[in-house]
């Protein structure tokens, strides 16, 4: 485990912030197995990202025009 792993282990038993329900749903080797992909090759199709962030993008435009911004 490197050091940014070991600093990211604590956090997550620390962390005051973790919502009851993701602690409730998730062990903290869950949580770390799933964080763990942020460190790994990105193997999403190109078109699946452009499409998903396109969809992203969109959404995030119109709760700000529903919210009055």
């Amino acid at each position: 485990m490197n050091e940014r792993d070991a600093r990211a282990r604590q956090r997550v038993r620390t962390e005051p912030g973790l919502p009851e329900e993701v602690a409730a749903e998730f062990s903290t080797e869950e949580l770390l197995e799933f964080l763990e992909a942020d460190h790994g090759p990105d193997t999403a199709d190109p078109v699946f990202r452009e499409r998903l962030r396109q969809q992203l993008w969109e959404t995030l435009e119109r709760n700000r025009r529903l919210r009055g911004r």
